[in-house]
């Protein structure tokens, strides 16, 4: 689609998660004018399969869900754009910049970038994403690995804490910690009374499994460790190239964007759904997030005129 057809939007959706196509979703349902640019990332397409999303008992992958909205808004004629977006006030709205060639002038912009997840220095780190032995969403997945051998990929505390959260599911969970780190005497007594396992290394290799099933972790030095499934839990930052640049923009001290309960940003006209908002990373919060933030542009711009 050539980006001369649309110079003046109601609204971009920036993102292509489920945050950004529910919300593209609502907006075209709306009736107004709206478009989607994504830059074809989306974290979700990683899930190989969620069994807590609403009416899937038998669980759908991420790749399928996307799909599905995708087919949604598409069937709703909202134009969808590939390539990295750019947003700057100007006094109509935002101009949006796609591959840092201005497009649009938007009246409103939600932003639904997501984050990006810090990954282990492994070689074949696509594959084993693939055959869905890493993992990254304890909330969405851990209750199929219930009592199994469940390890945890950590570098820092908040590693350690998800480790413990994840005990809650099975007793045999393994922590994969660096050598040199320190591990307070807090943590340090909660992990001896969960009797998480600990395996301290610096460097290590994964090999997926096919009998048993799973995923073999070969320490430089100690022995080798199997497990199921490893959690990666070595943090992640806002993708945010689209908007780092803007003042008076607040976000928090780990870079998550401030909203009201409304989704709105300080800047006005301004919106920000997902990932990029909370560390509660669930489909169905970012949907709901996009609902609510669709509903208020639609009502801002009947209240405009």
């Amino acid at each position: 689609m050539a980006r001369s057809v649309i110079s003046k939007l109601d609204c971009a959706v920036i993102g292509g998660g489920p945050g950004g196509l529910v919300s593209a979703l609502y907006l075209a349902r709306f009736r107004r004018k709206v478009v989607l640019i994504n830059d074809g990332k989306p974290r979700a397409a990683w899930i190989p399969k969620s069994h807590n999303i609403l009416g899937q008992e038998r669980g759908i992958s991420g790749d399928l869900l996307l799909k599905r909205l995708r087919r949604q808004i598409t069937a709703l004629h909202v134009p969808v754009i590939k390539g990295q977006a750019r947003i700057d006030p100007v006094t109509t709205g935002f101009s949006v910049s796609v591959n840092r060639i201005p497009s649009f002038i938007a009246r409103t912009v939600i932003l639904a970038t997501g984050i990006e997840d810090n990954q282990p220095a492994i070689e074949n780190l696509v594959e084993l994403r693939e055959k869905g032995l890493l993992r990254y969403c304890s909330i969405c997945d851990a209750y199929e690995f219930r009592d199994q051998e469940v390890a945890v990929i950590a570098a820092d505390d908040t590693g350690i804490q998800k480790a413990l959260f994840i005990r809650h599911w099975t007793e045999r969970t393994r922590l994969i910690i660096p050598e040199d780190f320190l591990i307070s005497t807090e943590r340090s007594n909660q992990l001896k009374k969960a009797r998480i396992r600990i395996t301290r290394c610096n460097h290590f290799r994964l090999q997926a499994s096919k009998a048993p099933h799973g995923l073999w972790i070969h320490p430089e030095h100690g022995p080798s460790r199997f497990c199921r499934v490893a959690y990666v839990e070595l943090g992640s930052r806002v993708r945010d190239s689209a908007f780092a640049h803007l003042k008076g923009l607040h976000r928090s001290t780990e870079g998550y964007l401030v909203t009201s309960i409304e989704q709105r940003l300080s800047i006005p006209g301004l919106f920000a759904v997902g990932d990029c908002v909370n560390l509660l990373g669930q489909i169905s919060v970012a949907a709901g997030q996009a609902a609510v933030a669709a509903t208020e542009i639609h009502n801002d711009l009947l209240d405009w005129g």
